[in-house]
């Protein structure tokens, strides 16, 4: 069943084991090939590191790695890591960091990442972590 003839389907409720398994395959292929992308893309766009490059000089590459990719570095192991050092980012960083903590907190206290890396687990477990951020129970 494509996604097309399940929104035209008048009687919704009446959805198949076969129709669930297919959406399911759905959203666990996507948290797969997309969940990773997806966060560094935000990432990118709060530190707005594109915006931040104007010349190309030696003197303002040292400093672009000094001020800008080192601490974005940081901010993308701490937002990998289940259990960061905040104490390594710095303020503009963690507030960044601060932004991003409720999505990044939403898993249960007890869960594990894979190898205790965020987007390694997002394609190791897809479904445990769709499963923390919907809250909902047929996930797993």
């Amino acid at each position: 069943m494509s996604a097309e003839d399940f929104v035209n389907r008048k009687d919704k409720s009446e959805l198949s084991s076969a129709d669930f398994g297919d959406l399911m395959t759905a959203y666990k292929n996507n948290i797969v090939l997309h969940y990773g992308t997806c966060l560094q893309q935000i990432l990118a766009r709060l530190i707005d590191i594109r915006s931040r490059k104007n010349t190309r000089t030696a003197e303002f590459n040292n400093a672009c790695q000094v001020c800008i990719y080192t601490p974005a570095q940081k901010l993308r192991q701490a937002v990998a890591s289940r259990h960061p050092d905040l104490s390594v980012l710095t303020p503009p960083m963690l507030a960044i960091y601060n932004t991003l903590a409720p999505v990044l907190n939403a898993y249960d206290a007890k869960y594990r990442f894979a190898k205790d890396n965020r987007y390694y687990d997002a394609k190791a477990n897809p479904l445990q972590h769709l499963h923390a951020h919907t809250g909902d129970q047929a996930w797993s």
